[in-house]
């Protein structure tokens, strides 16, 4: 979706082999380890299937788009770190707001000294209000010019990474729990899920499984459950003609216009637009 110039200090500029920024470009940076820009996008605008040969992360700052990529569809809302391999093709659809995000370029003498690590091994989404204030730390650092401004963007930047790279909690644990209850919660996502009911299953303390599953999934259990939940109800609008109220109920929302407000805050679209444009 973004690609990003990377220039390395005393050398001649860089320039991947990879289309440039989409949308219009706002503002950007280099440092000895990123290149970083600031993108913004149209309401309601696409970019069609294609491909980055360079890994990058983009993180939403405003607004949202819809990623399809060859085996997902990711909803990218503000809070959100898309971390893409090499080579990751997808196709991008932006919301009636569209979008502002800052994107994140590795320099190849950070790619070799992190090769170990794995970061961009593999498509990766993560979302919360940390990634979402370490990506406004970032946006308002892109316009520093003096030694001091230009270390506090790098610190920042290697503060999102060091988050998104951080799978586990320090405080110990395999935390193989977490994927085990992010996989029940897709299954059933309409099921009564509770506090009390995951830590008996997962064996684990409430509020080990509250601060455990926040930094390992970057919401808590209560926003996942809504996300899953959000994400089944758009299904059935694309593949059923059931009611939105019918939709609302099953999705386990109080009443319609709640599961109304809930979509579009989380879509950027009201539950009938968006039936109408997929069916268009």
């Amino acid at each position: 979706m973004h690609g990003i110039r990377e220039t390395s200090p005393g050398q001649p500029t860089a320039v991947p082999q990879w289309p440039d920024v989409h949308g219009s470009r706002a503002a950007g940076a280099t440092t000895p380890f990123f290149s970083l820009c600031e993108s913004r996008h149209a309401a309601g605008s696409r970019l069609p299937r294609h491909r980055h040969p360079r890994p990058y992360a983009c993180i939403v700052i405003a607004g949202g788009f819809e990623e399809v990529g060859a085996d997902r569809c990711e909803p990218a809302t503000p809070g959100t770190i898309l971390l893409h391999p090499p080579d990751d093709e997808h196709r991008d659809r932006f919301g009636p707001s569209g979008a502002i995000c800052v994107n994140v370029s590795p320099s190849v003498a950070w790619l070799d000294a992190t090769r170990n690590d794995d970061l961009f091994g593999g498509y990766r989404a993560f979302r919360g209000d940390v990634a979402l204030q370490m990506g406004n730390a970032i946006r308002t650092r892109l316009g520093a010019r003096d030694t001091a401004g230009r270390l506090a963007l790098e610190a920042a930047t290697l503060a999102l990474l060091s988050e998104a790279a951080q799978p586990e909690p320090r405080s110990g644990g395999s935390g193989a729990w977490v994927v085990r209850v992010c996989d029940d919660i897709r299954r059933e996502p309409c099921a009564e899920w509770t506090l009390a009911g995951i830590a008996a299953t997962a064996r684990v303390h409430p509020i080990h499984v509250a601060r455990t599953f926040r930094h390992r999934v970057g919401l808590s259990l209560g926003q996942f459950v809504r996300a899953e939940r959000l994400a089944w109800a758009r299904a059935a609008l694309s593949a059923s003609d059931a009611s939105l109220a019918s939709i609302a109920i099953d999705a386990g929302f109080y009443d319609e216009s709640h599961f109304i407000r809930a979509f579009r805050r989380h879509f950027g679209a009201t539950p009938g637009s968006y039936r109408r444009d997929r069916r268009a």
